[in-house]
């Protein structure tokens, strides 16, 4: 009975993990780490259908990225975003959740023109 509950405890421990490390690849405000991170949460479950579009800044100032969350999301990577975030210091995430439900939220993350 001991070995079953440790290794329970290991799968438990080893999820979290895993919405920490989705939490970085989210974090490093890369579009395409973002994606990526998105599309494996998208498949393990932890987040239902994800679509991407983007759209021009105002005024040429950059780029908005939007995915689009819907079908549900796991509030724990929620979770492990936010405490990435709070836990770092001078840590900025310009990735805003917009209009967020039970079932649907959009992420937007703005990417500036380099010029």
């Amino acid at each position: 009975m001991k070995a079953l509950r440790k290794t329970i405890r290991k799968i438990l421990l080893e999820n979290e993990d895993f919405y920490d490390k989705l939490a970085k690849m989210i974090c490093t405000q890369n579009v395409a780490s973002i994606t990526q991170a998105l599309n494996l949460a998208e498949t393990i479950g932890y987040v239902g259908l994800v679509e991407y579009h983007q759209e021009d800044w105002e005024d040429g100032y950059g780029i908005e990225h939007h995915w689009t969350i819907s079908e549900g999301y796991d509030q724990r990577l929620i979770d492990a975003i936010a405490n990435l975030a709070a836990s770092t210091p001078n840590f900025y995430l310009d990735l805003n959740f917009r209009f967020p439900t039970k079932d649907t939220m959009v992420w937007v993350f703005r990417e500036e023109n380099q010029s």
